[in-house]
């Protein structure tokens, strides 16, 4: 039930402007930017060295709320999340554990399909 949706698919080189196109909620680019720096360094992410995995960062700003869960404030305005299902509250959004699983996938991926492997054959002399 839980399960969240899957992502669109993203080129790993997308260019920041198209990051920014799909920030709508905010219309500053800087802040923009910014923001997605922040979050991306929440998720574990270097804004400059993963540079190509921020699309993970806007994913992750922008994710709904999977099925069961709600959205509330506290009295000082700061954000929590309930699960109907399970009757559990947390800080984090449901699904913030999932994008950064994804980045730290997706980035062990890349670098483990950077190396080649050698394979040594043995050679019958005649």
């Amino acid at each position: 039930d839980d399960e969240p949706l899957p992502l669109a698919g993203r080129n790993d080189t997308q260019d920041l402007r198209e990051i920014f196109e799909d920030v709508a909620s905010i219309s500053d680019k800087e802040a923009t930017l910014q923001a997605v720096h922040e979050f991306a360094q929440y998720l574990g992410m270097d804004p400059t060295g993963d540079k190509e995995w921020l699309w993970i960062a806007v994913e992750a700003m922008s994710a709904p709320l999977p099925h069961n869960w709600d959205e509330f404030k506290t009295q000082d305005d700061q954000v929590y999340y309930y699960n109907k299902r399970t009757d559990m509250t947390q800080w984090e959004h449901p699904l913030d554990d999932y994008h950064r699983s994804l980045f730290q996938r997706l980035k062990a991926q890349k670098i483990g399909g950077g190396r080649k492997e050698t394979k040594t054959r043995k050679h019958g002399g005649k």
